[in-house]
């Protein structure tokens, strides 16, 4: 996530406490906590990750899954754009 410290930006990661938490937490400007599924560019989630997510969603918490580098710079570029954000 050096694409996310690049941008100023704090990116985290997250200790499993349990089956299916996310890989990273990833605060931006404004106070904002994002949480991000790293996989590989053929990675899938697994039914704990698909279910961690789905209950995040019930409690209004996006998790973005991003697979491969690539996607993480895109990713990162979409979320500043959505955000109005630039470099910290």
């Amino acid at each position: 996530m050096s694409a996310c410290r690049r941008e100023g930006w704090k990116a985290i990661k997250l200790m499993p406490s349990e089956k299916g938490v996310p890989d990273r937490m990833v605060i931006i400007p404004g106070g904002e906590i994002l949480l991000v599924e790293l996989k590989t560019e053929t990675g899938r989630l697994s039914p704990a990750q698909r279910e961690w997510h789905r209950r995040a969603g019930v409690l209004g918490v996006h998790v973005y899954v991003v697979k491969g580098p690539k996607e993480v710079k895109q990713w990162v570029e979409s979320i500043k754009q959505s955000k109005g954000l630039g470099p910290v």
